[in-house]
């Protein structure tokens, strides 16, 4: 999932769902399993969700 962001900045759930799981049904448990996880790496950071719904890993530039 972070390759998929860091590969497709500016993705939205819907597209990050289409490009790892292209031909599951919206309701499949292959959607929620992408959907639960991307839901904890929003709460903790790994992955920033804008107010657009576009969503970006963050740049880690500069830390050490």
């Amino acid at each position: 999932m972070l390759e998929y962001l860091a590969e497709h900045p500016g993705s939205t759930r819907e597209q990050l769902v289409s490009g790892l799981r292209p031909d599951a049904p919206k309701d499949s448990d292959a959607v929620r399993e992408i959907i639960n996880p991307l839901r904890w790496l929003i709460e903790k950071g790994h992955i920033i969700e804008f107010f657009n719904g576009t969503l970006s890993v963050p740049s880690h530039r500069g830390r050490k």
